[in-house]
């Protein structure tokens, strides 16, 4: 925030956000809302020296007491919007491999590379109060590692990064574009805290850069981990005015791997519908013993008796044979079951006399043989 007299007037120049941002409205955390913005004058200093900065504009002390748990309880990670209406907005990307951060709405995680600006934007419906700041902590995702430190690697603590003493090396996020970011330890959390600025006119929230400064991945710092980063919204003196939470992992090729997980997701949200198929298998296997077989098999043929089919045969004399056996089997059913057994039964012992009769020794021609005996 720069700031210069003109007179009896104070004027307030803001320093504007990075171009090409656009934040979608689609992408939040929290209900929708839009703030107010409010009017007010920033410090100036005069030649008698008479201003002095109000409270404002200034950061509270590090040492000042909080309202909120202590170190040795774990941090809550339930959304609460609160009376201000606090929520998060993040800029609308895709899933190209050359996106440097992406935000999942499916997953409400947060994709990006190491060192990468992540823009978030605040947004409340209400003016907070005056000194009001924002919080951000890392924790982990796991309940097991809750208690745990977020904190780097050995290998990037130990990497130049061409910044000054004042910014801790073992802090995993930090706050670009801002000056007046405090980083904080309070027994196992390190925060970062920045004062929470007023929106610029036509905008709906403030903006506020953050990076993550190791890879998911690392060995010695979250190694594979899942972590959460909480936003609250504070007062000076430490009481809770809203509460944001959501997911990062720091990689290589964000938009890989949000269109990774966001398709295990969806395949995970399929499997219902997928196990019925099996069921089907396993219904086959099922009817083994004979009985059952025949009783199904007796079950098809009746569903079946009612359809017709056609069938083509080259000939007549083809022809008349099959329409012989098509009229015998529909008398057939025309039958009781009770003639209809006593009927194949007759027929199978006049087929039985006339085999046995037609092989009968007095059937036999005599026939000669070579010596010219006759049997």
């Amino acid at each position: 925030i720069v700031c210069g007299r003109t007179g009896n007037r104070t004027k307030l120049h803001r320093t504007p956000a990075p171009p090409g941002l656009q934040f979608d409205t689609s992408v939040l955390i929290g209900p929708r809302t839009v703030p107010p913005l409010d009017d007010y004058s920033s410090p100036g200093s005069s030649g008698n020296g008479e201003n002095s900065l109000p409270p404002s504009s200034i950061l509270p002390p590090v040492t000042e007491p909080r309202h909120e748990p202590s170190s040795t309880s774990l941090l809550s990670t339930t959304a609460f919007s609160g009376e201000l209406g606090f929520q998060l907005c993040f800029p609308a990307s895709g899933v190209a491999k050359s996106v440097t951060f992406t935000y999942s709405l499916d997953l409400k995680k947060l994709f990006c590379q190491i060192g990468k600006l992540c823009p978030v934007e605040v947004q409340l419906d209400h003016p907070p109060p005056q000194g009001t700041i924002l919080r951000a902590t890392a924790v982990y995702k796991s309940p097991e590692h809750r208690g745990l430190v977020v904190r780097r690697c050995p290998h990037h603590e130990q990497t130049n990064e061409n910044n000054d003493d004042s910014t801790p090396r073992s802090h995993l996020i930090r706050v670009g574009g801002c000056l007046q970011a405090r980083y904080v330890e309070d027994g196992n959390m390190k925060s970062v805290v920045v004062p929470y600025e007023h929106p610029q006119p036509g905008s709906d929230g403030t903006t506020v850069l953050y990076s993550y400064m190791c890879n998911s991945s690392c060995k010695g710092g979250m190694n594979r981990r899942p972590i959460l980063t909480i936003i609250t919204l504070e007062t000076p003196n430490g009481q809770l005015l809203g509460r944001q939470c959501f997911e990062v992992r720091v990689c290589a090729c964000p938009g890989r791997d949000r269109k990774s997980e966001e398709d295990k997701l969806r395949k995970m949200n399929e499997k219902p519908e997928v196990k019925t198929a099996p069921k089907a298998k396993r219904r086959i296997k099922e009817v083994s013993d004979p009985a059952s077989q025949e009783k199904t098999c007796k079950q098809v043929k009746h569903a079946s008796s009612e359809e017709v089919f056609l069938l083509e045969v080259h000939g007549k004399e083809r022809f008349a044979m099959m329409k012989k056996i098509n009229d015998a089997l529909t008398l057939m059913d025309l039958l009781p079951p009770a003639d209809r057994d006593k009927y194949l039964r007759t027929i199978f012992q006049r087929t039985s006399q006339t085999r046995t009769t037609s092989i009968g020794p007095e059937n036999r021609e005599d026939t000669p043989c070579e010596g010219g005996e006759q049997f």
